[in-house]
């Protein structure tokens, strides 16, 4: 046997170890989530995040493992630390829409609007048909005042099929907040013929003919 073909074996040899201590790490990582889930499930925290620590160091190309832990540091409010492990779930999987959106979530509550709003952009690029992302878009446009592309967002979601009656009072909801009261009370004179028990757009109403009478 010529070397070439010996030092190729030796690879072959060496690749297949590789791939099956990664596919043994990985199942018994699992195991390691799952139970930090199920302490998470009943308040466990600091059992949560042992396990998925321990996940974490087990195998660190787990994108998943890292999502976990970022979670629970949300849930804790340890927000710097929750930013920290879904930068790196995401330079693990940079195609995860999850992640973005996760990250976003966390970033909208540090008040970093302008951050959730790149990560939300990033999160419809892999995605554009996640209504739920696209919904968490147009809260950031909103708290970000760019009020007619968070109406355009919830065009998107009419024509997805989404709910005809929150998106009328969503958009009334945003064009009161850009002060245009006359195209809010179209919107909700169409949410009142469909439903003419709905006390909030009733309240909305009211509430627009009194700023216009300000």
């Amino acid at each position: 046997m010529c070397f070439k073909t010996v030092v190729i074996l030796h690879l072959l040899l060496l690749n297949s170890l590789f791939i099956n201590a990664q596919s043994s790490a990985r199942s018994e990582g699992s195991i390691l989530l799952q139970n930090g889930d199920n302490h998470l499930r009943f308040g466990n925290w600091e059992a949560a995040e042992l396990e998925y620590l321990n996940a974490i160091e087990l195998d660190n190309s787990d994108a998943l493992a890292y999502m976990k832990a970022a979670k629970l540091y949300q849930l804790l409010g340890r927000y710097k630390e929750s930013i920290n492990y879904y930068n790196k779930a995401i330079s693990i999987n940079p195609y995860s829409d999850i992640a973005y959106d996760e990250r976003a979530a966390v970033k909208v509550i540090t008040s970093n609007y302008t951050g959730a709003l790149s990560d939300l952009n990033k999160a419809l690029e892999i995605s554009p048909e996640n209504n739920e992302i696209r919904l968490d878009r147009v809260d950031d446009l909103v708290l970000t005042k760019k009020y007619e592309q968070a109406i355009l967002d919830l065009d998107t979601l009419l024509k997805n099929g989404f709910n005809i009656e929150y998106f009328l009072l969503r958009k009334s909801k945003i064009l009161l907040l850009a002060e245009d009261f006359n195209k809010a009370e179209e919107m909700l004179d169409s949410l009142l013929r469909l439903n003419e028990n709905s006390f909030e757009a009733y309240d909305l109403m009211g509430l627009s003919k009194f700023k216009k009478m300000s």
